[in-house]
């Protein structure tokens, strides 16, 4: 848990500064109040970081370092292709600006933490690397909300 505040502080600047520079890619106005809602807040911070965790950078490095004989260099394949699954899923699923923005520096992040953590066992990091998800996602949703309410006088 070491690495977790550096990570996430870097990956929530990569987040802030690639959102100025996609910001024409975004649709249109996003309305901040519905990140509060319940139904959409839960399971943004609490279910998807468990779940993407889980099934994208834990099952991708645990494969990779399985059929790699668990030498490092196998650690370092799964910990890249779950970055690229991880940008390369919220870029089809939720469009560019969310692909660029929140899954290439989240897909990074997650697989740095994943990797650093590792040494400790597929547990430790698995748990490493939700905590990072959550405070993410908790920290990008709770902005998004905040300073849009903030700059559009809600």
């Amino acid at each position: 848990m070491n690495y977790l505040p550096l990570i996430l502080i870097l990956d929530y600047l990569a987040s802030l500064l690639l959102g100025l520079l996609c910001r024409d890619l975004l649709a249109g106005p996003v309305n901040p109040a519905r990140f509060l809602e319940l139904p959409n807040l839960l399971p943004v911070i609490l279910v998807m970081p468990f779940l993407e965790t889980a099934l994208i950078h834990s099952l991708l490095v645990e494969a990779s370092l399985k059929l790699g004989r668990g030498k490092p260099v196998a650690l370092y394949v799964g910990g890249a292709l779950a970055g690229l699954v991880f940008f390369v899923l919220h870029l089809v699923m939720n469009g560019p600006f969310n692909g660029l923005v929140y899954g290439l520096p989240g897909g990074i992040s997650l697989s740095v933490m994943y990797c650093l953590a590792r040494k400790d066992g597929a547990k430790v990091a698995f748990f490493h690397t939700w905590m990072l998800h959550l405070a993410s996602n908790a920290l990008l949703v709770l902005s998004v909300a905040y300073y849009g309410m903030t700059l559009g006088g809600a």
